[in-house]
């Protein structure tokens, strides 16, 4: 069974959602927003592994926690390479991104799959 655990994070309280299989200790991450220490202390009180975070574009609401995250769990982050433009609306830069969202067809991560639609 799937788990979403859903959090409002950063000053924009940008809709963030850790979501893994029930029995299953590693999970991927959904637009981390701005703050890395809520997601980290979730994890590591319910002994969870973080192993990518998905990101929907690279707004800097929806990016704010990810370099954080991603140095102190070692996970990949996916996105877009269109919205990794490395400037003040989008702050990450191509760099920072490991793997480029699928133009279509389908992510799978573990025990998750997510079906990809491209919507620029």
């Amino acid at each position: 069974m799937l788990k979403i655990t859903a959090m409002e994070l950063g000053i924009y309280f940008v809709n963030c959602y850790l979501i893994r299989e029930e029995a299953s200790k590693t999970c991927v991450c959904i637009d981390p927003g701005g703050n890395a220490d809520k997601v980290l202390k979730f994890l590591a009180e319910n002994d969870l592994t973080l192993e990518a975070i998905l990101l929907t574009h690279g707004h800097f609401d929806h990016v704010g926690a990810v370099r954080e995250l991603a140095e102190k769990t070692g996970c990949k982050v996916y996105l877009d390479p269109a919205d990794a433009l490395g400037d003040a609306l989008y702050p990450l830069k191509a760099s920072d991104v490991d793997e480029a969202w699928p133009a279509s067809g389908s992510l799978t991560i573990d025990e998750l799959t997510f079906t990809i639609y491209h919507t620029p």
